[in-house]
């Protein structure tokens, strides 16, 4: 089977280069990305600067079939797609200001939520179907539907499904996901309203890991597990309501005018959202000794349903601008108070509810100017996260929307509770209940960006660290530590540059480079590679008599040697280690994209090393062997009616 999927590869290659690569021209008979615009809630919060985003319909970066890559470009996991997984870029200030259940995103990429739900405009019905499948059974389907029905008021939805059997033993994922949402502006663009509802259902098979993973590199078939019926279940329910109107009045320059010029008295809003999440682990079996020892409850079995309901509220002010309208004005600023109620079920008739009410305010400059600055200031009182504070600046040298190159430099300071997982959890095997001290974030950076080239610099200061220690039970650091980080990107393109940037993004060759390096002064508290990469080189091909555009290229990505956090199913947290170290590794894949018409499509081979030098089995997550090699194929169709 290798040697026929080999000489495959090879004779597309050959079928690609036997063609000469000449300019791609505009298909006319095709509609460009700028048919369909769309934005996030937080662009549409300040409507008069809002950029428009676009679909994207280009070959660059679609052989990355899998969602979580579309939100990060580094993290370990278990070798299939929808479980678990960790972001190997360290970045402790992320997580924002405001409640949070868990220490991290492990489902990032995966989840629907109000905040990172594309708001579509489109001209026209736009529907897009997107299907990956592959020599293993995993399938990766979405469709997504969006269509205006007035002038006013658009519509969409997307249904999204993840379902990886994997060859190996207890690893099963099948998650499915949803969200519906509406945008309305009314005629005279006063009052606008964003609405949704998500739901996200992920169900994953736990193992635990290979019990004896020496054994299974000599001979995979012993795959050995620590759990052979245990199952992670996440459910989340959200329905939001953002509403936002305008005030102000016209003001005629005489009597028989029409409307005159608009008078800006601010924009007041308000929104409102309902959410339900229920994390469960259950195992119908007797505590394996892989769980942190605790006096046992039940014997019988290993229970855990947490069930978080949130109701929340917020009301707020801005004096930002009214549609195109220009001003002098140099200061913009958005106020607001936000209360939130909690009721949070553990197991055992274990429950918990509390309010808290944030205030904050945000304030900016105009970024259309060479010079611009950025604040902002969170406080939260009551509740769980009483006294709970951040506040960061940020300044930018070059126009935001017109220069090229722009330099940014920030600075930010958080005190912050611990996750309330860390703090308070019951199940019949684990139970705990913590009262850490606050973590102390400080975080200095600098950002140059220009067309080619991108340079991200970071300093964090971080004190009363909230972590998960080796007994996989949290802890709290006992000193400081610092992070210090550099990023890379940049993109070099050769060729005559003449190619429709919706199809291939404009290059002959290309090469995509991504380097992270980062530097941890103690790794007692937190682990990382301190080096990782990813670089792609491709070259785009007219063939066919241009009824075929294609890239053609490699994709190489690796992870410095380092201590991998193993994973706790239990709580789907991370936790660190010194027993275990990877490897070098060098992950190394082969695509070719292609596009036709409307349907773009996608052939990728995976860890191509596994034929080339006989690589033994890799774990980014202790010990969770990733699948040797494979072949996908993906398809995406869009619709324009």
């Amino acid at each position: 089977m290798r040697q026929l999927l080999i000489i495959f590869a090879l004779h597309v290659l050959y079928l690609g280069t036997s063609y000469a690569v000449e300019p791609l021209a505009v298909d006319t008979t095709e509609l460009p990305s700028s048919a369909v615009e769309w934005y996030s809630e937080s662009q549409l919060a300040n409507p008069a600067i809002a950029e428009p985003n676009y679909i994207d319909t280009t070959l660059k970066g679609f052989q990355k079939y899998d969602f979580a890559y579309r939100e990060r470009s580094f993290f370990s996991h278990k070798g299939i797609t929808g479980h678990a997984s960790r972001n190997l870029i360290f970045n402790p200030a992320s997580k924002g200001h405001g409640f949070s259940y868990m220490q991290n995103n492990i489902y990032e990429g995966y989840l629907f939520s109000h905040d990172n739900i594309k708001f579509y405009r489109p001209e026209f019905v736009f529907t897009d179907l997107y299907y990956v499948t592959g020599g293993e059974p995993e399938q990766l389907f979405y469709a997504l539907h969006s269509q205006r029905l007035s002038e006013n008021l658009v519509i969409s939805f997307k249904y999204q499904l993840v379902r990886s059997p994997s060859v190996y033993s207890r690893i099963k994922a099948n998650n499915a996901n949803f969200y519906g949402s509406l945008d309305y502006v009314s005629d005279n663009k006063r009052y606008q309203l964003l609405g949704s509802f998500v739901w996200n259902r992920m169900i994953n098979q736990e193992s635990g890991g290979l019990r004896n993973h020496e054994g299974f590199e000599e001979q995979e078939e012993r795959d050995s597990v620590w759990l052979y019926n245990a199952e992670s279940r996440y459910r989340e329910t959200e329905i939001s309501l953002h509403q936002y109107y305008q005030l102000g009045y016209y003001r005629s320059n005489n009597e028989n005018n029409g409307n005159g010029r608009f008078v800006n008295l601010g924009r007041i809003y308000h929104k409102s959202s309902y959410s339900r999440q229920s994390n469960m682990f259950d195992e119908p079996a007797i505590p394996h000794p892989y769980f942190p020892g605790h006096p046992n409850v039940d014997s019988t079995q290993t229970y855990d349903s947490t069930i978080v309901h949130n109701i929340s509220n917020k009301i707020g002010y801005t004096n930002y601008r009214f549609g195109n309208i220009d001003t002098d004005f140099p200061l913009f600023f958005k106020v607001y108070l936000k209360h939130d109620y909690f009721k949070i079920y553990h197991p055992f008739g274990n429950k918990r509810d509390f309010s808290q009410f944030t205030q904050g305010l945000q304030i900016n400059t105009d970024d259309r100017r060479l010079f611009s600055l950025n604040g902002f200031f969170n406080y939260t009182f009551g509740g769980y996260n009483d006294s709970d504070f951040s506040a960061g600046i940020s300044g930018v040298i070059g126009n935001q929307r017109k220069n090229r190159n722009r330099l940014k430099m920030k600075a930010s300071y958080y005190e912050m509770e611990s996750p309330y997982l860390m703090s308070n959890f019951y199940s019949n095997y684990v139970i705990w209940d913590n009262n850490f001290d606050k973590a102390i974030i400080t975080q200095t950076g600098v950002c140059f960006k220009s067309s080619a080239i991108n340079i991200d610099l970071n300093l964090f200061h971080l004190d009363n660290w909230h972590y998960f220690g080796d007994d996989a039970l949290p802890r709290q650091a006992d000193e400081s530590f610092f992070v210090a980080s550099a990023a890379l990107k940049a993109n070099i393109a050769l060729g005559s540059n003449t190619y429709d940037s919706y199809v291939v993004n404009n290059a002959d060759f290309g090469f995509d480079n991504h380097i992270v390096y980062q530097h941890l002064s103690n790794d007692n508290y937190e682990q990382f590679p301190s080096l990782v990469s990813y670089h792609s080189l491709y070259a785009d091909l007219v063939m066919f008599d241009k009824a075929l555009y294609a890239r053609i290229g490699l994709d190489a990505s690796y992870n410095s040697p380092y201590y991998a956090q193993p994973y706790m199913p239990v709580y789907k947290q991370f936790y660190v280690q010194d027993d275990y170290q990877t490897n070098h590794y060098i992950f190394l894949d082969a695509f070719i994209n292609a596009k036709i018409k409307r349907a773009r499509l996608f052939v990728k081979y995976q860890n191509l090393g596994a034929l080339i030098w006989n690589q033994p089995p890799i774990y980014t997550i202790p010990f969770y062997p990733l699948l040797e090699n494979q072949l996908r194929f993906g398809i995406s169709w869009m619709f324009y009616d």
